[in-house]
């Protein structure tokens, strides 16, 4: 939520998008959708892991264990592998809320300052 906040005035401040509508919302919410993809997808990669192993055969023990193992194993980008289909899932509910929840703030101020 504030990362959206924040790239709506950012927007706004230097001048990129000047008017408050779709395309300002639009183009915030996709920043936000941006960013809470690549906070969360690591996070997700590790959850999924630690899920899947077998175990008889456990290779992963904690979060910051499984996050380290496949930095140094796999590489350090490999925790974002799969982001494209990431963002698509979850970076569209992003901006979906985003859109909807600012059409519901414009519709409640017409209809209590009407």
């Amino acid at each position: 939520l504030g990362s959206y906040d924040q790239a709506k005035e950012s927007l706004k401040a230097f001048g990129i998008i000047k008017s408050d509508g779709v395309p300002l919302h639009l183009t915030a919410s996709l920043i936000s959708g941006y960013l809470y993809c690549l906070a969360s997808l690591p996070l997700d990669i590790t959850k999924t892991r630690m899920q899947n192993q077998q175990s008889t055969n456990v290779k992963y023990t904690s979060v910051p264990q499984t996050l380290l193992y496949i930095a140094r194993n796999e590489g350090f980008f490999s925790l974002w592998k799969g982001f494209t289909p990431y963002f698509c899932r979850s970076g569209g509910h992003t901006v979906t809320m985003f859109l909807c929840v600012e059409q519901y703030r414009n519709l409640v101020k017409y209809i209590y300052e009407s």
